[in-house]
């Protein structure tokens, strides 16, 4: 499984006590090492195809490590284009049709 370590906790809650809105790059760069952002993505296309039950384990931990790292993993795909881009950098996992009413 690949939850951050206690060594990751002590550099995620450092790097988070800047105050600012944004997550520093250090933390998006984290998040993209661990493929945090890409737990239920399939391994054939560079994700960790996690079971629903280790994903979550992984989402708790983060979350407990910190609650705004914890919810940045979690809902990666409200993020910056930054984000976006490391989710869905393959056209294969981009839904066929919006169903957002736009």
């Amino acid at each position: 499984m690949n939850l951050p370590d206690q060594s990751d906790a002590h550099f995620i809650r450092n790097e988070l006590k800047t105050g600012k809105d944004d997550l520093p790059d250090s933390i998006l760069e984290f998040i993209e090492e661990k493929k945090l952002f890409k737990l239920f993505i399939p391994a054939q296309f560079g994700g960790l195809e996690l079971p629903l039950p280790d994903a979550l384990e992984v989402l708790e931990h983060c979350a407990w490590i910190d609650g705004d790292f914890g919810w940045q993993v979690n809902i990666p795909i409200f993020g910056n284009s930054r984000i976006k881009e490391s989710c869905f950098n393959n056209p294969l996992l981009l839904p066929t049709k919006c169903l957002h009413p736009c």
